[in-house]
C-alpha cells in the first residue's frame, strides 16, 4: 500500500522530529497536559494498570495472587481515569505510556496526565507511543541502568507536541487503528502457526525418544503410564541408575555481570557471566524452582550452574541430545512440589523410570532428531521473521502518520467518531 504526501511542508526546527505538514503545528507538553494529582486515600479505585510497549495501558498481570498488593499497600499508588494520558518515565525508552482506555490505579512511580481538549485521544495515543516519539525520549533520559533510564520533569514539560487540526487528527487515528487491526491479525496469525509448528515439533521428537524411529521393531507394554509402550529390546530403569542429579550452587545477583569468565546457568539458561566456574563438560539442565520448573537446558565448558538449575551427570555413555530431549518430552514441571514457591526435589526426579536404549541406538535417534529439528526450526525462524517485519511495518506507518509523512485523508476508513 502506498500513499501520497501532503503538498507543502515545514521544517519543525527539532531534529528529531524533522519537517512536518506546513498546516500543522507544534506546542509544549506543559500546555497541553495536566497532571492529576488524585491519589487513593482510602478506597481502590479499579484495577491495577501497567504500561505495555505494544499495546499500552492495560491490566497489570500477576504470576500469582502472592504478588498482588494488600489494600493497605496500596494507599497513595495513582488513580488513573478513562482518557487520561499515563506515563512511566522510567520506561520511555520501550514506549512506556500510552493513553487509558480504563479505569484503575498505578505505581507512584508513574504519572496520569488529562488532555487538553485541542488533542484528540487516539491520536494523541499513537503519537506519543510512536517509534519516532521514543526517539525524541531517548535524547532526554538520564541514568546508568537501561532499565532504570528516566526523563526529568522539566524535559518532559518542555516536550515538542505535534498537533495537526482535530480533523485530521481523528482522519489519522481512525487510519491507524484500522491498519493496525489488520497487521495485528496478521501478526497473531504467524504466532499461532509458531505454536502450531511447535507442538508438531515436539511431538516428533518425544516419540522418537520414547519409541525409537523403526516404526517396525516390536513394542512391549513399559509398566508407566506416561510412557505407554517402548521397543522390545530397550530397558526400562528409574531415572538415577542412569544419571546422577544435583542441583548447583548459590550465586547473588550482584556476582553475576552482563561479560565475565565463566557463563552461568538457571533455570531459564543462560543468566550471565561469572568469574568462577563450577561445572566443565557437557550436561543437560533441568529448572528447579518457581515457573522454571522442568525447563530443560543445555550447558557446554566451563560454566557456573546456580541453585536454580538441577546438573545432570551422565553414569553410563549417554548421547547429551538424547537425554536431554527425553527429560523435556517427560514434562518434568508436573512433579513439582506444591508451595508458595514451587519447586522439583532430586530425590523425586531419580525414582522417575525412563526407557534407555543402547549408546548407539541413542546417537542414530539424536542424528535424526538434529535433522527434523533443524526442519521444524527453519519453518519456526520463518514466521518469526514474518512477525518481525509486520511488526516494523507497524511500527513505520504510526510513525509516518501521526507526523505526516505520509498523507491518509483519503483513506477509505469506517466513519470517524
Amino acid at each position: 500500500m502506498s500513499f501520497s504526501t501532503y503538498q507543502e511542508y515545514k521544517n519543525s526546527g527539532i531534529d528529531w522530529l524533522g519537517k512536518i505538514p506546513a498546516n500543522w503545528s507544534i506546542d509544549k507538553f506543559r500546555h497541553l497536559f495536566t497532571e492529576s494529582s488524585e491519589k487513593i486515600e482510602s478506597e481502590i479505585h479499579g484495577e491495577m494498570l501497567a504500561v505495555s510497549g505494544y499495546r499500552g495501558i492495560e491490566i497489570k498481570e500477576y504470576a500469582d495472587d502472592n504478588q498482588k498488593r494488600s489494600e493497605e499497600n496500596l494507599i497513595g499508588y495513582r488513580i488513573v481515569h478513562e482518557g487520561q494520558l499515563v506515563v512511566n518515565t522510567m520506561w520511555l525508552n520501550y514506549a512506556g505510556l500510552g493513553v487509558s482506555q480504563l479505569e484503575g490505579h498505578v505505581s507512584p512511580a508513574y504519572r496520569s496526565y488529562w488532555i487538553d481538549s485541542k488533542l484528540h485521544k487516539p491520536f494523541i495515543h499513537h503519537l506519543m507511543r510512536s517509534s519516532l516519539y521514543v526517539l525524541g525520549y531517548t535524547k532526554y533520559l538520564t541514568g546508568v541502568r537501561p532499565n532504570s533510564l528516566q526523563m526529568g520533569r522539566d524535559d518532559l514539560m518542555n516536550f515538542p507536541i505535534v498537533i495537526p487540526p482535530i480533523p485530521e487528527q481523528k482522519l489519522i487515528a481512525a487510519f491507524l487503528d484500522d491498519e493496525i487491526i489488520k497487521i495485528d491479525a496478521l501478526v497473531a496469525e504467524q504466532e499461532k502457526l509458531i505454536d502450531l509448528l511447535k507442538e508438531k515439533q515436539h511431538s516428533v521428537i518425544s516419540r522418537a525418544v520414547t519409541k525409537g524411529i523403526d516404526s517396525k521393531v516390536k513394542m512391549k507394554d513399559s509398566g508407566i503410564q506416561w510412557l505407554g509402550e517402548v521397543p522390545l529390546h530397550w530397558d526400562v530403569v528409574p531415572l538415577k541408575y542412569f544419571v546422577a542429579m544435583k542441583s548447583g550452587e548459590q550465586i547473588t545477583s550482584e556476582q553475576i555481570r552482563e561479560e565475565g569468565d565463566f557463563p552461568v546457568y538457571g533455570g531459564n539458561g543462560l543468566r550471565g557471566y561469572y568469574e568462577k566456574y563450577t561445572h566443565d563438560g557437557e550436561y543437560p539442565l533441568i529448572g528447579r524452582q518457581g515457573a522454571l520448573c522442568g525447563n530443560i537446558n543445555y550447558a557446554n565448558g566451563k560454566f557456573w550452574a546456580s541453585e536454580h538449575a538441577v546438573v545432570v551427570t551422565p553414569q553410563r555413555k549417554t548421547n547429551i541430545f538424547f537425554l536431554g530431549e527425553l527429560l523435556r518430552s517427560m514434562n518434568l514441571g508436573q512433579y513439582s512440589t506444591s508451595a508458595a514457591q514451587p519447586g522439583l526435589s532430586v530425590e523425586a526426579l531419580g525414582n522417575l523410570r525412563i526407557p534407555a536404549p543402547s549408546i548407539e541406538e541413542q546417537n542414530r535417534i539424536a542424528d535424526y532428531l538434529i535433522i527434523e529439528a533443524s526442519k521444524w526450526e527453519s519453518l519456526i525462524e520463518t514466521a518469526v521473521q514474518s512477525i518481525a517485519l509486520l511488526q516494523e511495518r507497524r511500527s513505520a506507518l504510526i510513525s509516518e502518520a501521526v507526523t505526516g509523512q505520509i498523507d491518509v485523508r483519503n483513506y477509505k476508513y469506517k466513519e470517524v467518531a
